[in-house]
């Protein structure tokens, strides 16, 4: 069955005209996209500082599907403290693969960066013993110092923590939670971005991926590498491995262990090992990074947990202002509709949870569960053989075999899709970009 996500609709009191845009810098890349730092004409109160998001390629399918799926996420989530806010969206030139999704500026950029440059100004605040030994007394000005004392990393453990709480709630996974994903603003807030691999999921919370997608392994808790299951469990375990970069300084995970490939990762974990903890980080903060590494999913620490028990490790007044900042500005604009989409099992229908809204019931038109079986065959794998980085391409055995990737000339034989000119503009349907690659071979 076709992920929620494709059901989400998009409300054109988010569209942005591209010409008000004035482009500036880079400010980073990945594997499908980039984001470069903008002014909006007009955008509130004069020239609004923004980041905007697009993909590096009008003819790369997957990355522009990607990129339209984080926006309807987005627009689904609505608005808390500790995640990014979406501002607006140009998808007037959707036919031509041009669609730019435009998200609140910050700063400082991402953590692992941040931390990465500024390791020489670390503070340990806690001596040999791990006692509380208060050493950094810079201010939270702007701009922001460099120097990090080991406050900030738990006031950020604790500030993901809320944010990912947030989204559990709203129903979401992220799918690909990292501290290359939480992003640093003012006032030393960190917001949880890059929606690309986030899913609106059952209300079971399970979702499952199938066939061809390039996902973070190391990141990854161990049924979603074995099953390719993911749950917000998962995202605890990812969670899990963020605490731990936020505390080693944004070091690899995993350092000093040969993974070369997938198997080695699951072999190592299948074998009850996992990651020490960092030096600077407190015992306490240790015993919950633990927890959030079960085996069992179902003996993992929730995000409402994470939540209560990392507040109780800041000051008040720092508890206070996060602890159920749940604003969404979205959240009567949508509502259960009939949940009878594709299943035969009556449980899940019943469970099924489709969002819509009563004012726009624009929908992108991309492969759902209805198409799937119509697709034509379509070789199943397009990629080379698996090798753990950061992402890698995966499916569904451990040992592919080296493929040369599939030209976009044949790759758009083998498919055959339809999507909307614009998420905007719904009165035309033609012959386009918006696809992804088949989940599974057919």
């Amino acid at each position: 069955m076709e992920d929620q996500v494709d059901l989400l609709p998009y409300d054109n009191k988010y569209e942005f005209p591209s010409s008000n845009l004035v482009l500036g810098k880079q400010l980073g890349a990945g594997q499908f996209g980039r984001v470069v730092q903008a002014k909006a004409v007009g955008m509130g109160q004069g020239n609004s500082k923004v980041a905007v998001k697009m993909v590096k390629s009008a003819l790369d399918n997957t990355g522009l599907t990607s990129l339209a799926s984080e926006l309807k996420i987005l627009i689904h989530l609505g608005s808390h403290l500790n995640v990014v806010s979406l501002l607006g969206a140009c998808t007037k030139n959707l036919i031509q693969g041009d669609l730019m999704v435009i998200v609140e500026f910050c700063a400082y950029g991402n953590l692992q960066d941040f931390l990465m440059t500024n390791r020489s100004h670390f503070i340990s605040e806690f001596d040999a013993n791990g006692d509380p030994s208060p050493l950094c007394q810079h201010k939270k000005e702007e701009p922001r110092s460099p120097i990090v004392c080991t406050r900030d990393l738990i006031e950020w453990s604790y500030q993901i923590a809320c944010g990912m709480n947030y989204l559990t709630k709203r129903k979401v996974l992220h799918g690909d939670l990292a501290a290359r994903n939480v992003l640093l603003a003012d006032d030393n807030i960190v917001k949880i971005a890059d929606f690309g691999l986030s899913r609106k999921v059952y209300k079971n919370c399970n979702y499952q991926k199938q066939g061809q997608e390039a996902l973070p392994v190391k990141w990854m808790a161990i049924e979603s590498l074995i099953d390719r299951v993911f749950s917000s469990q998962s995202d605890v375990w990812s969670y899990g491995v963020t605490i731990w970069e936020l505390f080693s300084l944004s070091k690899q995970p995993y350092p000093g262990t040969k993974v070369n490939e997938l198997a080695d990762l699951i072999r190592i974990l299948q074998n009850g090992k996992r990651m020490e903890r960092p030096e600077l980080m407190p015992r306490a903060i240790g015993n919950v990074m633990e927890e959030c590494w079960k085996h069992n999913q179902e003996e993992r620490a929730t995000f409402a947990r994470l939540e209560h028990i990392l507040g109780e490790m800041v000051d008040p007044i720092i508890r206070q202002r996060f602890a159920g900042e749940e604003v969404m500005t979205e959240q009567n604009n949508y509502v259960k509709m009939n949940t009878k989409i594709g299943s035969n099992n009556p449980e899940a229908q019943s469970e099924y949870e489709t969002m819509t809204s009563n004012e726009n019931r624009q929908v992108i038109s991309v492969l759902n569960a209805s198409s799937l079986s119509q697709r034509p065959n379509v070789p199943p794998k397009l990629y080379p053989h698996l090798g753990v980085t950061n992402y890698i391409n995966t499916c569904t055995e451990i040992n592919t075999p080296t493929q040369s990737p599939m030209s976009y000339t044949n790759l758009r034989k083998h498919m055959s899709v339809t999507f909307k000119k614009s998420l905007a503009d719904t009165s035309t349907t033609t012959q386009g970009y918006l696809a992804v690659l088949p989940a599974t071979p057919v």
